[in-house]
């Protein structure tokens, strides 16, 4: 059991706290209990929910009921799915213009960082298909087939950075493979900065 005494009022009163978590205010010159109160833990989570727009305003007025719920903020899917994409062209064009795609089986290192999560926001792609689709749909032009992302994807073992390669490439290449990884990262992140 904790016990100190604490100023309120003009005289001095002690406050024990017992194992359970129970507060006892007792006035010590009276020898007489003040109030009774209860510690308890208050937890706070965060959740994200995603709303259709007919059910957006009856969701807001659900949340006005209980007053220990707020919306911290707001945002429009849309929004932010349209900026990922425009990230996601601007980062693969600078690619290509500073020659850091080179083959056209560069493009499956950065479908296979995206498959891993590096990107937050894209969980990857279904196929080779999909990817190359997603490409052609943000205006990316000279794409390789479907079948050379398959292949090349393929040769990839272990989760990135500590990518290692079936076709055993020497060192200089297995490099610049991860470095088309960290480039696009970077590019893609600047794009998202502005």
């Amino acid at each position: 059991m904790n016990q100190f005494f604490i100023w309120q009022k003009g005289r001095y009163i002690l406050i024990s706290r017992s194992v359970r978590g129970q507060i006892n205010m007792f006035d010590p010159r009276k020898d007489e209990r003040l109030s009774d109160l209860t510690i308890r833990k208050v937890a706070m989570r965060q959740i994200l929910i995603e709303i259709e727009d007919e059910a957006y305003e009856k969701f807001l007025g659900m949340l006005e009921l209980c007053p220990l719920i707020r919306v911290l903020s707001e945002t429009e899917v849309a929004d932010m799915k349209l900026q990922c994409d425009q990230c996601m062209k601007q980062a693969i064009l600078e690619l290509k213009a500073d020659r850091v795609i080179r083959r056209p089986r560069d493009y499956a290192w950065i479908m296979a960082a995206l498959e891993q999560n590096v990107i937050a926001g894209y969980d990857g792609f279904y196929s080779s298909q999909a990817f190359i689709q997603y490409l052609e749909l943000l205006g990316i032009t000279d794409l390789p087939d479907r079948t050379t992302l398959y292949r090349a994807y393929n040769l990839i073992d272990g989760k990135y950075p500590q990518w290692s390669f079936l076709d055993n490439p020497d060192a200089k290449e297995a490099l610049r493979r991860n470095n088309i990884v960290v480039r696009f990262r970077s590019a893609f992140y600047r794009a998202k900065r502005g």
